[in-house]
């Protein structure tokens, strides 16, 4: 896991070695382990690394491999199994790094080389022979990577703040921001909240001709049906399922530094705890560390099922309790670590217990992101499993999803009510733009970025939908941005492409079966995890600090009242009543104020 960075000039010009070590100081967290620089003529690539595989020198980058050099960020898991059919097919290696692996990968199959990876990865390439550069970024985004073109030069790095250390400018893009204070739309699409910075989507290539300075991005991967895994009946699915989770953990152990798992006490980090802790007790003689986050608060606090599991699999339980006082004084290094304003401040737990990590010399962390996504977890996915009910089974259902999900009646008709019926979500957003500067209130009448794909579609392309475009890759950027504050690396079991596919490919009625959302999971985990953990009722979740506390604290009061970019929005000054959007005003002000953003 480390960092990248590199420039490329339009105009000729050469590549200097200061501008790159500019981009590449800046993200220095990224990768403690080491610096390299690479320039020939207008091309320069930058690279920090975090030694995971292979710590000796060898692992050096920007790396060479005949006349190809790279820079890259991530982990290819099945480097291995790579290393062995490239050897076969001629290849010879010098390093025992998943990087070279690559780059060989490379210089077989030309761009197809990510068909063959199991893994995540932002990393640049550049071909000496015919001068192009090639860009790539992950099937699901796991892996930052951002560019813009600025002065006649092509720049890119892990992350934003690499470019801005070249630009020197931090200018807001307006329909961003405005979709994130009514909508709390983050990571929605390729544009950054900072005008002239992109993403590269998750699932694409870049190809830049040095030559003629043509630039292009195309799609190499998309989530598709796999009709044979629908088919199966769900005894089948359930033990498909357990195999393929054994093994997207067990690839994930593949280390040379200590490995640590996050635990919350929730399904999902147990799932990869109880997984992971025998494989890795038994090649590291240790045990596994599993760093905790305990709320303040006794009615959200998850540390007694946190302990369960500490206990069930002979884990070495770390536990971290951040006070509202460590809330107030992370707040900016939150925000200025995420780079973009974040929709929620739980965020701050995942912060903590990387911070933890590092303290503990844990290096790779593993955690349980994107189960609720790919097994149907959310409270937001119960709706159409309901709707999909004939009567008079549905009454039945429905008091076993509110058994199972600490619902009430009348939560679960609002619940009803509000995913199932776009109008109505629109009406309650209304309530949020009542205050805006009516030509913004215009524009958002015509802009919908809260499409009505929740309604419309299969339930499979609902979950592509999130996976993909809208929730996910917000989540999957705040993992990694926290991570890589602390040089930690964050391994994601279940966003294994593999299990992915098979898992979404599933019979809905497996997923969701008797009011009990992850069916899937819960049955593959049985006698691994305590039952208190495989049927527990909803996950309750990190409490953050109410936020509207925040309000009364001076500094923040007056943030929010002197605000450029807030009074840009409203025709006045605005203290929200709704948690939500208080929260959003705060994150953005603190944001223009930690980058020195320009309306």
């Amino acid at each position: 896991m480390c960092g990248i960075a590199g420039l490329i000039h339009l105009d000729g010009q050469q590549a200097q070695e200061q501008q790159l070590r500019t981009m590449t100081n800046a993200i220095r967290h990224r990768g403690p382990n080491g610096e390299g620089i690479y320039t020939n003529g207008s091309v320069g690539l930058g690279h920090r690394r975090l030694s995971v595989i292979d710590l000796s020198a060898n692992g050096r980058q920007p790396m060479r491999y005949k006349h190809l050099v790279l820079s890259y960020n991530g982990e290819i898991y099945n480097y291995l199994e790579l290393r062995a059919k490239l050897v076969a097919l001629g290849h010879s290696f010098t390093t025992a790094t998943d990087s070279e692996v690559l780059l060989a990968a490379y210089a077989e199959w030309g761009s197809a080389c990510v068909q063959h990876f199991n893994g995540m990865w932002a990393f640049a390439i550049y071909n000496e022979a015919d001068k192009t550069v090639f860009l790539s970024r992950d099937r699901f985004g796991k892996k930052p990577l951002y560019y813009s073109f600025f002065d006649k030069t092509l720049l890119f790095c892990s992350e934003i703040k690499g470019i801005l250390a070249v630009t020197g400018r931090a200018k807001l893009q307006p329909q961003v921001a405005l979709d994130y204070l009514v909508y709390g739309h983050v990571d929605a699409s390729n544009s950054t909240f900072f005008d002239g910075i992109e993403q590269l989507p998750a699932a694409h290539h870049g190809f830049f001709d040095v030559t003629t300075g043509s630039f292009r991005i195309t799609r190499y991967y998309k989530l598709e049906m796999q009709p044979h895994i629908r088919q199966m009946h769900e005894n089948e699915v359930v033990d498909l399922f357990g195999r393929e989770f054994e093994r997207a953990v067990t690839w994930r152990l593949r280390s040379d530094v200590r490995v640590g798992v996050g635990l919350s006490g929730g399904l999902d980090s147990s799932s990869v705890a109880a997984v992971a802790a025998g494989q890795y007790e038994r090649s590291a003689h240790e045990r596994l560390t599993a760093i905790i986050a305990a709320s303040t608060h006794p009615h959200t606090n998850e540390l007694p099922f946190a302990q369960q599991v500490v206990q069930c699999c002979n884990l070495q339980g770390i536990v971290t309790k951040p006070t509202a006082s460590a809330f107030l004084q992370a707040l900016e290094d939150v925000v200025r670590t995420q780079e973009e304003p974040f929709e929620s401040p739980s965020v701050f737990m995942q912060y903590f217990v990387m911070r933890a990590a590092a303290e503990n010399g844990v290096v790779v962390m593993l955690n349980g992101q994107g189960a609720d996504e790919v097994l149907r977890g959310y409270l937001q996915h119960l709706p159409p499993y309901l709707a999909d009910i004939r009567w008079p089974q549905k009454a039945r259902m429905a008091r076993q999803v509110m058994a199972h999900n600490h619902l009430s009646a009348w939560q679960l008709l609002k619940l009803q009510s509000y995913f199932a019926n776009h109008n109505l979500r629109r009406a309650h957003q209304r309530l949020r733009w009542q205050h805006l500067k009516p030509a913004l209130v215009k524009q958002l009448l015509y802009e919908q970025p809260d499409s009505k794909q929740i309604e419309g579609g299969s339930i499979f392309e609902r979950q592509v939908h999130e996976i993909c475009r809208h929730g996910l890759p917000a989540l999957l950027r705040y993992e990694d941005k926290n991570a890589m504050r602390f040089s930690v690396e964050s391994r994601l079991p279940f966003l294994d492409y593999r299990l992915v596919e098979m898992a979404m490919s599933a019979n809905d009625a497996y997923k969701i079966k008797d009011g009990w959302s992850k069916n899937i999971l819960r049955r593959a985990m049985q006698g691994k995890l305590p039952d208190t953990i495989v049927w527990r009722n909803r996950k309750i979740g990190f409490a953050a600090p109410p936020i509207h506390w925040l309000q009364h604290q001076p500094d923040y009061a007056q943030l929010l009242q002197n605000s450029p970019l807030l009074k840009s929005f409203f025709s006045k000054p605005v203290i929200p009543q709704n948690e939500s959007m208080l929260w959003r005003m705060l994150c953005l002000a603190v944001w223009e104020k930690a980058y020195n953003v320009n309306g």
